[in-house]
């Protein structure tokens, strides 16, 4: 599995498959290579295509079979389930006229030259607000003071940051928690409008529909997100869509507007539905969660037959993949013993062979599946690594099951750990570091993974 940022430029998408080739060449990986996991970007596709394309050339020359290649190009991308919330949360705030940085720094300029701004969006007065108290101390100042006489919390109000969504949604936090501040404040000025009824109320239910997608948000940047769970966050999030566009639920009394730029995002999501839809990686990593399995797909998808053909699908691809294995429970692991001496006796020749009988090549594919589901408390389904931990408890019961989980619950959902890394590197390759070769800033990055994850201190521990 592969996570990258993307290059610009032209020709981006075919100078990024090559240089993805070539790594992958030096660690030795490329029939490993099961998926990619990048962002939308439409160089991003060229380079997953174009990558196929050299795999499969590659393994042509040297006689191998092109079932040896587990890549199999657009089917194996991996869309940044982080990406698609954002760009669906931007369509939506795009269609209130949420406005951008530049128009709030446009709007603060004329209040600060005795002007004033247009517009009707309760979000874009929050934003503009909140920039404006904090360019000017005098305003800072004069928003503790407001706070302290009415013995009010004076945090300010956060602006949000135009490429990251969630961002906003604390903007918007902020600004209902401190509703009585901007209130208190506003009565001092002349210059910025003060808020109606009417605003408050449009921030309230624009807080309840992004309150899902911060939850999702929130799901998928942990430290060791699921892939098992991209499939019920994609269905709990057509779920949302729908019933915000159809003003259902709790939001019988959605305002007309709001209902209208949901539908903009419910477009941009069934775009991505149906990438997802078309790449069996979902499904099968869905299936290997013994929590889940088959039911939420069968239950999902419940007209016709669609649910069964895929869970059928799903089971067969298993099957073709990973072969039988001589079953093995948990107490008859292999485990390190001492080498039998002595002459063989008739008993143990009789052992031998009933027990090599016992271990014939048997599937536990269709066992696992049609298993009962594992049922689980809170706790377990709060430990980010119950799902590592059960199959490596359950490794010898299903084997193939388990060779499968290796495989497919090691894809990334999202492209949050990479940016994380990246954002780490910009930390070691600083201003006084812009001469540091590509071999230094690998070693480095190592290094510092390391020390994070508590691997340098174990060996120093273990050497000392």
């Amino acid at each position: 599995m592969i996570e990258f940022t993307e290059l610009q430029g032209p020709h981006s998408g075919e100078n990024l498959a090559a240089a993805v080739e070539a790594c992958l060449l030096e660690l030795d990986l490329v029939p490993k290579l099961l998926s990619i996991t990048g962002d939308n970007a439409g160089n991003n596709e060229t380079m997953v295509f174009d990558l196929h394309r050299r795999l499969l050339a590659r393994i042509e020359l040297q006689g191998k079979r092109e079932t040896e290649l587990h890549f199999q190009g657009l089917d194996s991308y991996i869309r940044c389930l982080g990406h698609i919330l954002n760009l669906i949360v931007k369509d939506i705030l795009r269609s209130l006229g949420s406005g951008s940085r530049a128009e709030a720094d446009q709007a603060c300029d004329s209040l600060g030259n005795g002007g004033s701004f247009a517009t009707e969006s309760a979000l874009g007065k929050l934003r503009i607000l909140a920039l404006w108290v904090q360019r000017s101390p005098q305003r800072r100042q004069r928003w503790k003071e407001v706070c302290r006489i009415n013995n009010m919390h004076d945090k300010y109000i956060q602006y949000d940051v135009d490429t990251r969504w969630n961002s906003t949604y604390r903007m918007i936090q902020d600004g209902l928690n401190a509703e009585k501040q901007i209130s208190k404040f506003l009565q001092l000025q002349t210059e910025f409008p003060a808020f109606t009824t009417a605003d408050w109320s449009r921030l309230k239910q624009l807080k309840m529909v992004l309150s899902k997608f911060d939850e999702f948000t929130s799901e998928i940047s942990k430290n060791a997100p699921q892939i098992s769970m991209a499939l019920p966050i994609y269905y709990d999030l057509h779920e949302l869509l729908h019933d915000a566009s159809d003003r259902c639920g709790p939001f019988s009394e959605l305002d007309l507007d709001l209902v209208a730029a949901v539908k903009q995002g419910l477009k941009k999501y069934q775009k991505y539905y149906t990438f997802m839809d078309e790449s069996d990686i979902y499904y099968t990593t869905t299936v290997l969660d013994p929590r889940i399995k088959g039911d939420l797909i069968l239950k999902e998808l419940s007209d016709g037959d669609a649910g069964k053909d895929i869970v059928g699908t799903i089971r067969l691809l298993l099957h073709e993949k990973y072969h039988p294995m001589p079953t093995l429970s948990a107490s008859t692991a292999p485990q390190e013993s001492p080498a039998p001496t002595g002459r063989s006796t008739i008993g143990s020749r009789l052992f031998q062979r009933l027990h090599s009988q016992g271990q014939s090549q048997v599937s536990d594919i269709d066992k696992y599946l049609d298993s009962p589901l594992e049922y689980t408390s809170i706790a377990d389904n709060n430990d980010p690594m119950w799902l590592c931990k059960w199959w490596n408890r359950h490794r010898y019961d299903y084997p193939q099951m388990a060779a499968a989980a290796r495989d497919y619950l090691a894809i990334p959902a999202s492209e949050v750990a990479v940016e994380r890394l990246f954002n780490r590197g910009r930390d070691v390759l600083g201003i006084r570091r812009q001469s540091m070769n590509s071999d230094s800033l690998r070693m480095l990055m190592l290094l510092d993974d390391n020390y994070r994850n508590g691997v340098i201190e174990q060996i120093v521990s273990t050497e000392t």
